[in-house]
């Protein structure tokens, strides 16, 4: 990634709007600059396109990630129409987790529609749940905020209403972004604050936004390490972490980032920021090596013999001991995401199996005298993918279920287990 692209990829809203209503006159020569919204590309199609038909009585649909709902009421439509969720790559630069691609577009409806998308820890890693809105990319490429985002973080949702679709997804109004969130015992990575910029909306609802900036009141930005370990090296809106020489207990280890002096009162959004004041957490994991960690069966194991890579479509992950113990999990995908327990013959499936002797267990199992082929639910979550070369991370959890020993009878029931873990290292092909 490119600087200029990674300086894309980040932060806020208000002392551009601050500008704007209390800017200099018409004959200032010292004037900035007039702003206009920054262009984007469009996101490419990333995971399983599901649809509904929907008519006048109104409806749900739901994204296959179970992350994002469409509410339609009654009588929004005068007759049946197909709506669509497709998850597509998120090219705002500021946001996290996937955009979707929302249908049917071009489309005006006669009462607006409900757009509930669900976060999670992953999309606060860097922020708070007050800086989370959702927005949508329109035909020329520009993003929009929609200023009428109702966060609820007891649920965790982020809720909107609209009368029109079009490519969706979160937008932070600030967030603290690293170089990297995986690094090497003793290495060094850059944090920067950033805030979103956003031109004062004309109807009220929505803000385009222009290129995201680091956060300049200087003198407000307070950099620490929650454990104390490494060194942080502060500089106003940018921070340098040293990782400790040694992989430490507490992993990974937690940036915290203070902000003062911002306006109580969001001048662009309406919304209210408590004391003026923003507390950021940022994790950054240390990793010395590949490692695969796993909870099953009440023990807790750690693989350090760790293979990473990519073939044929299928992203596969395999941890194993001495005795070629462990876990192997395969995803039918090249891309990050949330990938399900299925068939690996389907698009975005994967499969997981846990050998521990003296048989292995798996995803997918028999049951007795019934045809065809069942799935464990659960899901193998590659949380970020990258170049050969590069740091790669993610999660997985779920139930596996025994395939039948040799030389027993066909069990009512599979016996089964749950289990868990996450595993991140360098991708080796």
């Amino acid at each position: 990634m490119s600087g200029f692209q990674l300086f894309r990829n980040s932060h806020w809203l208000f002392l551009l709007s601050i500008s704007l209503l209390f800017g200099c006159s018409k004959g200032d020569e010292n004037a900035a600059p007039q702003r206009i919204p920054a262009v984007y590309d469009k996101g490419i199609v990333k995971g399983e396109r599901v649809a509904r038909n929907i008519g006048t009585a109104g409806g749900t649909i739901i994204s296959a990630d179970g992350r994002l709902q469409v509410t339609v009421p009654p009588e929004s439509v005068t007759d049946d129409v197909v709506f669509a969720i497709t998850p597509i790559t998120n090219t705002c630069p500021m946001s996290s987790g996937d955009a979707y691609r929302l249908e049917p577009e071009q489309v005006s409806f006669q009462k607006p529609v409900q757009l509930t998308l669900n976060y999670n820890d992953t999309d606060l890693e860097g922020t708070i749940p007050e800086a989370l809105y959702l927005g949508y990319q329109n035909e020329a490429g520009h993003w929009n905020l929609m200023t009428r985002s109702i966060v609820n973080k007891i649920n965790k949702t982020i809720t909107v209403e609209s009368n029109h679709f079009s490519d969706w997804g979160i937008v932070e109004d600030f967030k603290v972004k690293a170089d990297k969130d995986i690094i090497q015992p003793g290495e060094t990575v850059r944090l920067t604050a950033y805030k979103s910029i956003a031109l004062k909306p004309e109807d009220s609802l929505l803000a385009p936004l222009v290129d995201p900036e680091p956060f300049d009141l200087r003198d407000k930005v307070r950099w620490r390490t929650i454990a104390s370990m490494g060194v942080l090296t502060a500089d106003g809106s940018q921070a340098y972490y040293r990782a400790p020489d040694e992989i430490p207990s507490n992993n990974p280890i937690l940036i915290e980032t203070s902000i003062s002096g911002i306006p109580l009162k969001n001048p662009v959004t309406g919304r209210v920021y408590p004391n003026g004041g923003l507390l950021i957490l940022t994790p950054i994991t240390i990793a010395g090596g590949n490692v695969v960690t796993l909870s099953y069966k009440g023990t807790d194991y750690v693989f350090t013999n760790v293979v990473i890579g990519e073939a044929n479509g299928k992203i596969t992950v395999q941890g194993v001991d001495e005795n070629w113990k462990g876990i192997h999990l395969i995803a039918n995908g090249s891309r990050a995401g949330a990938f399900a327990y299925g068939g690996l013959h389907d698009p975005l499936k994967s499969s997981a199996t846990i050998n521990m002797g003296p048989f292995s267990f798996g995803t997918e199992y028999l049951k007795c005298n019934i045809p065809g082929e069942f799935f464990s639910e659960g899901s193998f979550v590659v949380s970020k993918w990258a170049d050969v070369g590069e740091m790669v991370k993610g999660s997985f959890s779920g139930t596996v279920y025994s395939r039948n020993p040799p030389g027993t009878s066909c069990p009512n029931e599979p016996e089964k287990h749950t289990f868990s873990g996450i595993f991140h290292g360098l991708r080796q092909y």
